[in-house]
């Protein structure tokens, strides 16, 4: 079954506090292809990575960190980070709806939505969100 989690911001001094998100888990296989094209770039730029962890998929990746892509080509990670963004929906009115525009108004806000994604995916938590 996919698995869901929610997201509140609770952080006073941001303008996205009280904002509550839906992140959806990616089904395995889109998931799995998200992280070997991740590991990809990693291990283009990190010739260290081992085989078998550049051949671990998501859990290859989860055992070198999330904080291991900011190495890559910028446009190839803006593209890794706008698909993780698919995973997110801002709860409006009580209904899920993907996030456009200024719905997202901090920047802090979009890293805890993807390391949160990132968690969701992997089976555990990078950092706690507030």
């Amino acid at each position: 079954m996919i698995k869901k989690k929610r997201v509140w911001i609770t952080k006073a001094d941001s303008r996205d506090d009280g904002k509550l998100f839906l992140l959806t888990e990616k089904p395995a296989l889109q998931a799995e292809m998200w992280a070997h094209r991740a590991l990809g770039a990693i291990t283009m730029v990190d010739t260290s990575i081992p085989e078998e962890i550049r051949k671990g998929g998501m859990a290859g990746l989860a055992s070198i960190g999330f904080e291991s892509l900011a190495k890559i080509n910028l446009d190839y990670y803006q593209m890794l980070m706008d698909e993780m963004l698919e995973c997110v929906q801002i709860v409006d009115n009580k209904v899920p709806r993907a996030i456009a525009g200024e719905d997202i108004e901090e920047v802090t806000t979009l890293m805890a939505l993807r390391t949160e994604v990132f968690a969701l995916h992997t089976g555990f938590s990078i950092a706690g969100v507030h």
